[in-house]
């Protein structure tokens, strides 16, 4: 890859920020137009990529600033695709073609890609085959998506004609042109009343081959991984006719378990690209590198369930996470019909709310500013409804930060808010579960 298609890679930034490139990065693929028309068309070639991710693209006009790219509450990672050089016919030919990439990452160092193995139910990844990217990404598709691959690739392969010679032995009462004689020899020498049975090999065309077993034992892998629970719910509904057409075709048929299918030449080509996924899902990874990414104020929100939920656990209380209290009555078109804090915990004699922030706040403590005035008190406001419906005594907004910590507040006399600090980091899982448990 050219100097110049490398400069495509503009590294990571984090999520809700943004990040200013300087007209002069454009330079290598300034056109008769100029440096904008260059930028202008790199935005273009994009679009689909930053609209994935929810980025904002604005191009400057004036000034050393080419470009500002404002970030989403998604991170993740999408193609960077390559404008063309005006005066370089080598170059022309990468126009359009993926030449770098982008990743969006938490604003406060998570360890996302560590949280997502161990978390799998409390995150969703969500994954576009329409962007693949030129490297692997710090997060691969999950094997099910392979899974379906291969369910679709096997259902459409024209399977009942693809046949095998397989050698086997038959026994029959008649000599024929393959029989065993040495066997026969050495048979008769012991036994003499066996005189009229011969053992024939016999060459049979039929579909019940070995590589053909292989493939049904790796179907059959592959409808176990769809039947996991942490395939999302809504694939396995828009799948349940390929997967019961699948079980049909597999029920009485043997497999044979292997490690790798060998691929010939003499296949056909749907009997190749079958065998080619099967090794793929053989080995557990997907090459396919794609874009993803993940809503970081669901992550968050799941994450604090999650963390509360095992503290709760330990105190044998009963978290509910997401209830809603509907709201009755004469609504108008913009009326709210329903209050929904992230999580309760239920004890017996009263209850706890949960709201999670995904916001900078405890990083600023000491911070004096309008913008952080105003987020706080639309937090306060929105908790104190929630505690109103939950009669409660205690609340807790929850936010990021580098370690656990708990301030303290006292609203009235009647209830106690704690602004809670949390790391996002699997390894603090167990231990800021300990650290909640006493304050529920």
């Amino acid at each position: 890859m050219s100097k110049s298609l490398s400069a495509l890679e503009f590294g990571s930034l984090p999520t809700l920020s943004q990040l200013a490139i300087p007209a002069k990065r454009f330079e290598p693929w300034r056109t008769r137009d100029g440096v904008r028309a260059a930028i202008a068309n790199f935005v273009q070639l994009n679009r689909q990529a930053f609209d994935f991710l929810g980025i904002k693209s604005e191009i400057v006009e004036s000034g050393d600033v080419g470009l500002i790219l404002h970030t989403s509450h998604y991170a993740g990672v999408i193609p960077l695709r390559a404008p063309a050089m005006a005066n370089n016919k080598a170059e022309k030919a990468f126009r359009g073609k993926v030449a770098g990439s982008l990743a969006v990452t938490g604003r406060f160092n998570e360890d996302l890609a560590e949280l997502i193995v161990q978390l799998p139910d409390a995150i969703t990844v969500e994954y576009n085959p329409l962007l693949p990217l030129a490297t692997s990404s710090a997060i691969l598709p999950p094997l099910y998506l392979l899974c379906v691959r291969y369910l679709s690739a096997y259902l459409q392969t024209p399977l009942l004609q693809w046949r095998k010679f397989v050698n086997r032995t038959q026994t029959a009462n008649v000599p024929l042109g393959s029989t065993l004689w040495g066997e026969y020899a050495l048979r008769q020498a012991t036994d003499p009343l066996s005189a009229l049975t011969f053992r024939n090999k016999s060459n049979t065309l039929t579909t019940n081959h070995r590589e053909r077993q292989m493939l049904d034992y790796v179907l059959a892998q592959s409808l176990r991984v769809l039947s996991a629970h942490n395939v999302p719910a809504r694939t396995r509904a828009s799948l349940q006719s390929q997967i019961t057409q699948a079980t049909q075709q597999l029920y009485g048929r043997p497999q044979l378990p292997t490690t790798a299918i060998a691929i010939h030449a003499s296949d056909s080509q749907p009997i190749k690209v079958l065998k080619e996924l099967a090794n793929r899902v053989l080995n557990g990874t997907c090459s396919d590198h794609i874009a993803w990414r993940i809503n970081f104020t669901e992550f968050f929100e799941r994450y604090v369930q999650h963390t509360f939920h095992l503290a709760a656990r330990m105190r044998a209380y009963t978290l509910r996470p997401n209830p809603r209290f509907p709201i009755y009555g004469s609504q108008p078109a913009w009326g709210v019909t329903y209050l929904e804090p992230d999580a309760i915990v239920e004890r017996e004699e009263d209850t706890d709310v949960i709201d999670a922030k995904y916001k900078s706040h405890l990083y600023n403590f000491h911070t004096a500013s309008a913008a952080l005035y105003d987020e706080f008190r639309h937090d306060l406001h929105q908790i104190i409804a929630y505690t109103s419906i939950c009669h409660t005594h205690a609340a807790f907004l929850v936010y990021p930060y580098t370690h656990f910590r708990d301030e303290p507040l006292h609203v009235s006399s009647q209830l106690t808010l704690h602004l809670i600090g949390i790391p996002v980091k699997a390894s603090s899982l167990s231990s800021l579960a300990a650290q909640i448990a006493p304050l529920l």
